[in-house]
């Protein structure tokens, strides 16, 4: 059977299941790329062979006390589209089902910052845009100081995903 109830039976509340490759994320050092589609290829304005408009690289790093996101698109992001980024921490010595599942959300019209389903101030993070470039500083205390990230981003025109996102672990032991 694959009923959810079963399925919940072979997990514990205190571990991550999945295939996961885990980075280290070593503070004040260079970030890590977890993604980068446009390796290798020109990038200028006047490429137009290339038509995708979602994420095209994603970086990570870690400032002090903080997590920095860097998210490259290959043209101006569109007016419509959302950025989701998801960020769950995870700690041994806590039950993952108490740690902060964070989403930020960033549109042009409506953002959002939420644990779990509960909103949070967004004034907690921080947000720099360019037009290809989008910069979220998020508090290391907002996921609950963790040993782990489990992180994903993703972009949408509407309902529409822009791109392919994976899910990414990175470690945050000394």
């Amino acid at each position: 059977t694959s009923s959810p109830s079963y399925l919940l039976s072979f997990v514990r509340s205190n571990e991550l299941f999945g295939g996961f490759p885990i980075q280290a994320l070593a503070p004040d050092r260079a970030g890590v790329r977890l993604f980068d589609t446009l390796a290798g290829k020109d990038t200028t304005p006047t490429d137009t062979s290339d038509v995708f408009s979602g994420i095209v690289r994603e970086t990570v790093s870690r400032v002090d006390n903080t997590l920095v996101f860097l998210l490259d698109f290959n043209r101006p992001i569109a007016k419509q589209a959302d950025i989701y980024i998801y960020c769950f921490g995870y700690r041994k010595d806590r039950p993952f089902r108490d740690m902060p599942k964070i989403q930020v959300r960033l549109g042009l019209l409506k953002s959002g910052l939420y644990d779990q389903r509960k909103k949070r101030p967004f004034d907690a993070i921080g947000v720099t845009r360019t037009p290809r470039t989008i910069k979220v500083v998020i508090p290391l205390s907002l996921l609950g100081d963790p040993h782990y990230i489990m992180t994903s981003s993703a972009s949408y025109l509407g309902e529409v995903p822009l791109d392919r996102p994976a899910w990414y672990t990175l470690s945050l032991a000394p």
